[in-house]
């Protein structure tokens, strides 16, 4: 290899970096979650044959959002920032959300408070 190819080697790989870093912080997540760090044996809504079927990232390809939706603790946020963190990496640019929809859209017509929430990856 020579000199020149080094050069540009590193220059690619500086770039790629700062691209990561650029698409982290403009995708809003607020806490650095992995997925590898998520524990499917607790969270019996999530499999992970589910999860796995969206990190071929295809409904970002298809401009679709992904929309997490159940009761507090299960993981939402964690399974979006971690998907959207493997799509980043892809060279995807995402856009994290969070939504307390149980209060906005139920608690509106029942009076009750209703505890969920929805995590977004746009």
């Amino acid at each position: 290899m020579t000199i020149a190819d080094m050069l540009v080697e590193h220059e690619r790989q500086q770039r790629e970096v700062k691209r990561i870093d650029l698409y982290r912080r403009q995708a809003g997540f607020p806490s650095d979650k992995q997925l590898e760090a998520f524990d499917y044996r607790h969270k019996t809504t999530s499999t992970k044959r589910k999860v796995n079927a969206l990190l071929d990232f295809a409904f970002l390809d298809n401009r679709k959002n992904q929309v997490f939706i159940g009761p507090l603790g299960v993981g939402k946020s964690h399974l979006a920032i971690g998907i959207g963190q493997m799509a980043i990496e892809a060279g995807c640019w995402v856009r994290f959300r969070v939504a307390d929809l149980g209060n906005r859209v139920l608690g509106q017509y029942s009076g009750a408070l209703y505890t969920a929430g929805a995590a977004f990856i746009a």
